[in-house]
């Protein structure tokens, strides 16, 4: 389950490698190599959301509703 500190979105790399169907060493090369951004706390590793839409290539574009759109 992802953890939500305020407005961040945080996923560990043993979750995170279920769900992508990874084994964990994996997401730490990607780490490692730069490819894909992670910070360790403690013994784990976690991912942000932001970081997961970088990797992927999808740029986060919050929309803004108001009058105007």
């Amino acid at each position: 389950m992802p953890i939500k500190l305020g407005s961040i979105t945080l996923f560990d790399i043993m979750e995170l490698a279920k769900k992508l169907d990874l084994n964990p060493a994996t997401l730490r090369g990607y780490i490692k190599s730069g490819k894909l951004k992670g910070q360790k706390v403690g013994t784990k590793w976690y991912i942000s959301e932001d970081s997961l839409r970088e990797f992927f290539g999808q740029s986060y574009q919050p929309t803004k509703r108001g009058k105007d759109t």
